[in-house]
């Protein structure tokens, strides 16, 4: 692929192109048709607030969308895995990465950073604070839990933001001859050197990705599909064995696009057809903003948090089935010393995909010492979210399964 002149120009600015060997060009060659696909596709206005999930340098595509949308603020995120973390390390400056233009057409590009593991870790980012999410190629890596980062992304987005995501498509057409030829149809599945998160873990058809988005809150605008590589294969005997079916072909490209819109629909279970495990009936995700780390003898300890309904029902704040923010008290070891110290109301309902950040005071239990406090909800008559049984023991450290509860450890 030939890269278009203001492209080109683009990429020497920011020295996308530098490298001691040919590894950055190969790979923007080969991916370049993809970013321009992307960059089509997402047809929005601007200034915009952008997080791109899995970043990666050369920050050529990152480049492009800053050129594409001036003045926009982009956050990029990348994994919290010891391979990712070492690699990218190595580009920050003051826990930024900077791309300076040696060309004045294009602007120095500030980028705010932070690492997660989107599938596992609550994202450490503010409640409705994008007006668009990017996953390029993220999906198909993940081993646990697709809709726990659909979940994490409605919340970070702004209402009426938008969530973008590209990923191979397991049903294209080169997949469907590689399967009439005994191959499998993966676009990519190698064991990788670069831990398991370094293959493609599952490749989706459309319809999966409409099924994750529609259970965690978004409103599918688009989905189709686009060839973004070229095709070495002779695919006349795979659209011939779909001829019958009546099959729409314009599904069955290479590569899926996806964009959904974060609507007030509430969260629904997750797809059955994608998750084996019982899927939980109350869950939730609990994300502390502030606390007081030192408590005066007799005194108390201020904190704010922010919990989020990711279960299946809604929660009352009021009458005998309520659910509430729940503190149990340990010691230093995490043992457990009282089981319900103290409660935290919701000031309001929260149905399924709803959040809220509750203000209060734990008092001082006059210990002496260092302790911990353990957040959880609690649904009355029901169960301690992180207790309640769900998915057998088999998959008690599965993300998605369990609940989130927080620790805090306070001197």
């Amino acid at each position: 692929m030939i890269f278009g002149d203001r492209d080109r120009a683009l990429f020497d600015a920011y020295g996308c192109l530098e490298e001691t060997g040919t590894s950055n060009t190969t790979y923007l060659e080969t991916h370049y048709l993809r970013y321009r696909t992307t960059l089509s596709f997402l047809s929005l206005t601007h200034p915009l607030k952008i997080l791109e999930l899995g970043a990666a340098p050369p920050f050529a595509f990152t480049a492009m969308l800053a050129d594409r949308f001036p003045g926009s603020e982009i956050a990029i995120a990348y994994n919290s895995d010891g391979v990712s973390v070492r690699y990218f390390d190595s580009f920050l400056q003051n826990g930024r990465v900077e791309l300076r233009s040696k060309d004045p057409r294009f602007r120095n590009v500030s980028l705010e950073t932070c690492r997660f593991n989107a599938e596992r870790d609550i994202w450490p980012l503010d409640t409705a604070s994008f007006d668009l999410v990017l996953s390029m190629e993220i999906l198909e890596h993940l081993l646990w839990d697709p809709c726990f980062m659909f979940r994490e992304c409605h919340r970070v987005l702004k209402p009426q933001g938008h969530f973008v995501v590209t990923t191979p498509n397991v049903a294209r057409l080169e997949g469907v001859l590689f399967s009439l030829l005994n191959r499998s149809p993966y676009s990519f599945g190698p064991y990788s050197p670069y831990g398991p998160y370094g293959r493609h873990n599952r490749e989706y058809a459309p319809h999966e990705l409409r099924l994750l988005g529609e259970s965690s809150g978004f409103a599918t605008e688009q989905i189709t599909t686009y060839d973004v590589y070229p095709i070495h294969s002779d695919l006349s005997i795979a659209r011939r064995a779909l001829a019958e079916l009546n099959d729409d072909l314009t599904l069955r490209n290479q590569n899926i696009f996806y964009k959904g819109l974060k609507s007030d629909a509430a969260f629904q279970s997750y797809p059955e057809a994608l998750y084996e495990y019982d899927v939980p009936e109350h869950n939730a995700i609990i994300r502390v903003l502030r606390y007081d780390n030192h408590v005066s003898k007799g005194g108390a300890i201020r904190i704010s948090a922010e919990v989020v309904n990711t279960g299946r029902y809604e929660w009352n704040n009021t009458g005998a089935d309520a659910t509430n923010l729940g503190v149990q008290l340990l010691d230093s070891d995490h043992g457990v010393l009282k089981l319900d110290f103290i409660r935290a109301s919701l000031p309001r309902r929260l149905q399924p995909g709803g959040s809220a950040v509750l203000e209060f005071t734990v008092p001082d239990p006059g210990l002496g010492g260092t302790f911990c406090l353990k957040l959880d909800m609690v649904h009355e008559g029901v169960c301690w979210f992180s207790t309640s049984p769900r998915g057998g023991q088999w998959f008690a450290d599965a993300p998605g399964v369990i609940a989130r509860p927080v620790i805090l450890t306070i001197l």
